[in-house]
């Protein structure tokens, strides 16, 4: 019968072998995430590489650990570069199944300097009044609708877009004014 490998830890997890564990690895898998992948957060992929070695710190062989970690890295990397293609894609996808929106500038000419003044107003409403104009306006959901995406009865939903409405022209306003 061959000898069971030596593990880093013996059945339960024990902080101080952890530290040390860290201690030990520790540049060696900053340096490797550093060295091979340029503009990623670098700690927070190796705090999530330490993360799961703690998980699994009763598994990892002493032998191998260097190249364990390593390899949770490059998994952790991998998965995350996944999910952001996959965001994108998502996005790119309902950017191209969004509706045409009608506001009803056929025929006028509507200004840069007008654009630039909606711009900026719309820039200092609140996030909340953002997303209740864009909601209304972009996605065309009527005060049921407002109500049911925000949690709020529709009559709720129906004084904050008239309150964002508000708000908005007097921010235009004053823009003009400036």
């Amino acid at each position: 019968m061959r000898n069971a490998p030596d593990r880093v830890a013996t059945g339960t997890r024990d902080q101080a072998a952890f530290e040390d564990f860290f201690r030990t690895h520790y540049r060696a898998v900053r340096g490797y995430v550093t060295g091979h992948y340029s503009g990623l957060d670098v700690d927070e992929v190796v705090a999530s590489t330490f993360h799961v070695a703690w998980q699994r710190f009763d598994e990892i062989v002493a032998d191998t650990a260097r190249a364990w970690l390593i390899g949770v890295a490059r998994n952790l990397i991998r998965n995350a570069d996944r999910s952001r293609r996959r965001r994108a894609h998502f996005v790119d996808a309902l950017v191209a199944a969004r509706p045409a929106v009608s506001v009803g500038l056929a025929g006028s000419r509507v200004s840069l300097e007008d654009l630039d003044v909606l711009q900026s107003a719309f820039g200092r409403l609140r996030a909340d009044e953002q997303e209740i104009l864009l909601l209304a306006a972009w996605e065309g959901l009527d005060r049921g609708a407002l109500g049911v995406v925000l949690g709020v009865p529709a009559s709720t939903a129906t004084v904050r877009l008239f309150r964002a409405r508000q708000r908005l022209r007097r921010l235009i306003a004053e823009e003009v004014d400036e």
